[in-house]
Order: structure tokens, then sequence, then C-alpha cells
């Protein structure tokens, strides 16, 4: 994947058009954020109209939850008639039964009370011991003639103390009634029949959007009441029989997968611990998803429309822009292309004052800057080679030459003639080195055999008069140097500082440092006559004179071909005291030698 993506990046940089990189960038950092922002706020201001609809949802249940709360608590209050007539509760709580007319007429009136207020469509009671009452009512009956009914069956099997219980268009509350005495002892029930149209109309109230469902259902999930949407309680049950939900806190989200129908469900618990035998039922409301963002999906609509527009009308203005740069950038390569083939010209006026014009005014600017260099590298390399000549033609001095074959011929005749041959390789490899088959850039190792040939030959004459000593460490060997550097130096101590001596003898100590990180200092030191001090600060300013046996030029070489291969930070320094010693170092780039500097004349910055 890294490899993958770095060849993206090199082809994104180095490869692509300019017109495609533009486009690309623009579609980045343009199109794609306003995209992404586009997306966003959509998404944004759809979450926040999803809310209000689901606050609004939840307000409406909240109002509905109270509502039904105070129905509820209306039909439980009912069945306190009984337990608050203190008579009435401690007749049935006794033991007594016979002569009873006055409290069966009593329980008949209170019973009729509660038809008559209009809260319920029937009140009865069903005792248990049947001879507390002095006939059989409607609404007073014993506890057996209830026993094929399908309350009592429930509160038989289940044992709770009440029910609510709906069958059809009504609904009943039983609620038991315990001896005062014993609270095991069941007296009977008290049985309040009501319509369920007074929850039907709250539910009713609760269906915000055209087909919603609103619904209540008991502890087990069953559907108590249902209103709302296509009124079939069998969408309601799919709904419940969902197990997965995605629970969002306030609401769940659920999806029919049978119908493809996705659904907000809001559900609420009516409680209310104030109240003895109130409902542990669920108060539920189902709106449709595709009702509830019908509106954002309108909104949406016009987002994206207005950004399909924006963008199209981005695109061809930017296109245009785009290709205004482009046609320019490409008309600059064009010229730019025109100096490979040697025309270095210049017909392009570059108007303008922004980046490309200021660009193809450098431009025009660099051919002329070319031009100038040309010719200015041209008159250089001529003059490097007369130095370069110049050099060469020092090395091959006459006088050095004819003393070295009158020292070879001397030898020939008066010493050991075995010794001819051995001066005769060591001037041959002197003067090999010297032309070094055209190669102006050498390791530091070759000026240092060319240094050690020329001691050689000099010790054969003089009966080794001079001692070389190398303290140049090895790593500074490999360095890349020009070609006849050190030697002119050292033959200049010998010729000017040891032979100046009354007794022409002494050393030579060739040493290096590095200076800096791409700066070696090699310096060469004899314990020679050294050198007077008018002449000593003369040097230091590098004026070089041209007398002593033509030392002078021979220093003012070097230093001008130091120049033209390093650079002006580096050159030549002096340092003597007269009868002492002489030291001249020599400062050169440090860069290590490789086989294609052969040809190189600067080794100034680049190779």
């Amino acid at each position: 994947m890294i490899r993958i993506a770095r060849r993206c990046i090199h082809y994104f940089v180095y490869d692509m058009k300019m017109y495609n990189k533009f486009v690309l960038i623009y579609f980045i950092f343009t199109i794609f954020p306003f995209l992404f922002f586009s997306v966003n706020i959509t998404r944004a201001v759809s979450g926040k109209i999803f809310q209000l609809e689901v606050n609004s949802a939840r307000a409406v249940i909240d109002q509905a939850d109270k509502l039904l709360c105070n129905q509820l608590q209306n039909i439980i209050e009912e069945t306190y008639t009984i337990y608050l007539d203190n008579d009435l509760y401690e007749y049935l709580s006794s033991d007594i039964s016979g002569d009873n007319l006055y409290q069966t007429h009593l329980l008949e009136s209170k019973l009729s009370t509660i038809v008559e207020s209009g809260k319920a469509l029937n009140a009865s009671l069903y005792l248990t011991d049947s001879g507390k009452i002095s006939r059989q009512h409607y609404r007073c009956q014993s506890l057996e003639s209830a026993r094929h009914m399908s309350w009592y069956q429930i509160m038989e099997k289940s044992g709770q103390r009440s029910l609510w219980h709906f069958t059809g268009t009504v609904g009943y509350y039983v609620s038991s009634i315990y001896n005062k005495y014993n609270s095991k002892d069941l007296i009977g029930y008290v049985v309040i029949t009501f319509s369920q149209n007074r929850f039907l109309d709250i539910l009713d109230d609760m269906c915000i959007t055209q087909n919603s469902e609103a619904f209540l259902t008991d502890k087990n999930q069953e559907i108590v009441i249902h209103a709302g949407g296509s009124g079939n309680s069998k969408q309601v049950d799919k709904i419940l029989a969902i197990s997965e939900k995605e629970d969002h806190g306030s609401y769940h989200v659920v999806e029919n997968k049978e119908t493809d129908q996705t659904y907000i469900l809001i559900q609420e618990t009516i409680e209310n611990k104030h109240i003895s035998g109130m409902p542990r039922w669920v108060l539920s409301i189902a709106l449709p998803y595709h009702e509830v963002t019908s509106i954002v999906k309108q909104i949406l609509g016009m987002l994206i429309l207005s950004a399909g527009i924006c963008i199209i009308l981005i695109c061809f203005v930017t296109s245009r822009i785009i290709g205004s740069i482009t046609r320019r950038i490409d008309k600059l390569n064009r010229n730019m292309q025109r100096p490979q083939k040697g025309d270095f010209s210049v017909n392009d006026m570059a108007p303008g004052c922004d980046e490309i014009s200021e660009l193809r005014r450098n431009f025009n600017f660099m051919l002329e800057m070319i031009e100038q260099l040309l010719e200015e590298k041209t008159q250089a390399d001529d003059h490097q080679k007369d130095l370069e000549l110049n050099m060469l033609q020092a090395q091959i001095n006459p006088h050095f030459l004819y003393n070295t074959l009158d020292m070879i011929n001397w030898v020939a005749i008066s010493r050991t003639p075995e010794e001819v041959p051995v001066i005769t390789s060591m001037l041959a490899k002197f003067y090999k080195l010297s032309l070094n088959r055209g190669a102006r850039i050498v390791r530091l190792m070759d000026e240092m055999e060319h240094v050690r040939l020329y001691i050689g030959i000099q010790n054969k004459r003089y009966d080794s008069a001079l001692t070389l000593k190398e303290q140049i460490p090895e790593e500074y060997m490999d360095c890349a140097s020009m070609k006849i550097l050190l030697q002119p130096i050292v033959e200049n101590a010998v010729l000017h500082g040891i032979f100046e001596k009354d007794i022409p003898e002494g050393t030579i100590t060739v040493s290096a440092r590095l200076e800096k990180e791409e700066t070696l200092a090699v310096e060469i030191m004899d314990d020679g006559a050294g050198i007077a001090k008018d002449r000593l600060e003369k040097l230091k300013q590098h004026k070089y004179l041209a007398d002593t046996g033509g030392s002078g030029y021979g220093l003012s070489n070097i230093e001008e071909r130091i120049k033209l291969c390093y650079g002006d930070g580096y050159g030549l320094e002096f340092e003597s005291a007269t009868g002492v010693y002489t030291k001249v170092t020599v400062r050169i780039r440090y860069v290590k030698y490789d086989s294609s500097f052969k040809m190189n004349k600067k080794l100034g910055g680049e190779r």
C-alpha cells in the first residue's frame, strides 16, 4: 500500500499534466469539500427536523399518558365506594347473614350511583357469600354466577388482586375485596364495565401522521387498545414481534421486512405509584419513517438541485481559468525547448504581472545570462588550458631535466651502473604522472606519489639530503585533487628553502586535516631558510613575484588554478619564520574521488 501511495504521489507531482493537476486539485479541495459540507448540512438539518418530529411525538405521548392516567384513576376510584362506607364494609367483612335487605339495597344504590355518574356502563358486585344479599340482582350476585365469565377465569389463574380486561368494544376493571380483619379472606369482586371509546379518543389524538399507529400493550406485549393507521392490529403485532430494534435513546427504529416498512417507535410506561391497581401498560406510537422524513426529502432535493447548479457553474468558470493558465504554461514550455536545439534567442516579451509572466521574464533573462556565460566559459576554458600548458612546461624544466640526465650519465660512469635503470624509471614515472593521460582530476595519493618521485630524484642527485615525512590520514588519500598541485610547492620548498641554507639538507613534512565538513587543508612545511618578512606579506596578499627562479610564477599559477577548479573560498595560505621554517597550506574541497572526475574541470559545489 505504501509503495502504491508513493507511486501515485510521484505520478501526481512529476508525471501528470498541469491541466489535470489543476482539475484534480480543484475537485479535491473545492468540489469534495463542497459536497462534504452539503451532505453534512443536509444531515444536520434533516436530523434537526427529524428530532423535532420525535420530540413532538414525545410531547403527544406524554399528554396522552396523563389523560389515560386520569381515566384509569377515575375508574379505580369508583371501586373505593365500597371501602369508604365503613358500615357497609363492616357488614361485608362480618359473619352476619340473614336479614340483610337494607344492606343489599345499599349496595345496589352504591353501584347504581357509579353508573348514573356516566363514568361506567355498568358496576357489579360478586360475593363469595350469597347469604349476604337478600335477593339476586344484576348488580349484586353470587360469585358462582361469574365463573363462566372470562375475567373471572383470568383472575382465578393469575391470582392477582386487580385486572384490566378488554373484550370487543368494552372493558372491565375487576378489583378484589378482602375481609377487613383477614387480608387473605376474599369477600368478592367489584367489576366496573366501561366503553373503550374513552381510551380510543385519546389514542386517536396521538396519531399525528396519516398512517401512524397508537396502541396500548400490557406487560406481555399483548395489544390492549389500538387506534389509527389501517385499524389492523396484526400490523401492530408484527411491529411488536420484531426483536431487533435500533435504540436511539428516546425512540427505536423498527423495520418490518415483510412489508418493507420502517417505523419510529416511541414508548412510555403508564405508571402512577400513588394509585393501587394502576396497570403496567405501555403506551406506544409507531410513526412511518417515510412520513416523518418526507419534509427532509423535500429539503434534500432542493439542496441537491442548488448544489448541482453551483457545481456546474463553478466547473465552467474554473475550466476557463485553468485553461488560460495552462495555455500560457504550454507556451512557456515550448519556448524552453528551443535552447535544446541551440536557440537562445529571446522572442517572448511576456506581458502581464502575475507569476507566469514573471517566470517568462526570468526565463528570458536566463537565456541572456546563458549566452553570456557560454561566452565566458569559452574564454575560461581557453585560459585554463593556457595555465595547464604553462604548468606542464614548468614541469618539463630543461635545467631539471639536464641535471637529471647528467646525474644519470655520471652514475653510469663513476658509480654502480645498476642504479641507472632506477633513476631512469623514477624520471619516467615523474613525467608520466605530470601528463596522466590528459586527466585533470586525480587522487591525493597520486599527488603524493608525484612528490615522492621528485624527492627521490633529488636525493639521488644530492646524496639523500632531503627527508620526506608523510602525515596524511589514509581516509584522505582518496580525496579528489587537481593535477600537479603539491609537487610545485614541494619543489619551491626544496630549491628556495632547504637549498638556501648553509648546509643544504632538511626535512619536508606533508600533513592534512579536515576543516569544517567540506574543506581539506594540506600543509607542506620545510625547515629551510624561510621567507623574508616583506615578501611574506606580499604572498599573504596573493601578490606573487616572478623572481627567484620562477617560484612566484609557479605559486601564482597554482593559486589561479585552485580558484578556477574549486571557487573563491579555496587557495594558498603562507606562514614563515626566517631561518626556521616555511609552511604553505593548500585548501581544496573535500570530495571523494570518482572515475567521472577524470574529464571534469571544476570541483566547486557539484561534480
